[in-house]
């Protein structure tokens, strides 16, 4: 029962972070900045928050996890999958904490180079958070296919 408690929380702030990351995108597009820096800051907290779960997962349940998957129908599940998961999920991270610093120490706050950065950035968030979700729905269905 905490397994897929923890696994939930991951997977509801991994989502809320990337509709976190949209709404800061449409308000730089709205030219709120004050409203685009709250909404990043929150999705920043999200995306940290999915982290730390995914983490908690890691080490008190995926090695048991893993076994099923490598040895079920679908290991590719685990093997592409999970692997590439982990790795664009700490891009993810990296980028969302990049966001909050480059939002943070810069005195460029309203010009235009500045602005197409976030945006820049915000979409990257955005795009990355839907494929690790795609692969996480790869992951879990080995999983379950597998129990």
């Amino acid at each position: 029962m905490v397994k897929f408690g923890i696994l939930f929380l991951h997977v509801l702030f991994g989502m809320l972070s990337t509709v976190l990351a949209s709404i800061s995108l449409h308000y730089s597009y709205k030219n709120n900045y004050s409203k685009m820096v709250n909404y990043s800051l929150a999705e920043f907290f999200a995306s940290f928050i999915s982290f730390i779960t995914a983490s908690l997962y890691y080490v008190l349940f995926y090695q048991a996890d893993k076994h099923i998957i490598v040895e079920g129908y679908f290991p590719f599940a685990h093997s592409l999958f999970m692997e590439v998961k982990e790795h664009t999920f700490i891009i993810f991270i990296l980028l969302s904490l990049y966001l909050q610093l480059r939002i943070r120490f810069s005195n460029k706050h309203l010009q235009i180079d500045f602005l197409k950065e976030i945006r820049v950035i915000l979409v990257s968030l955005i795009i990355l958070g839907i494929f690790i979700s795609m692969m996480g729905i790869v992951v879990n269905m080995g999983f379950r296919i597998n129990q």
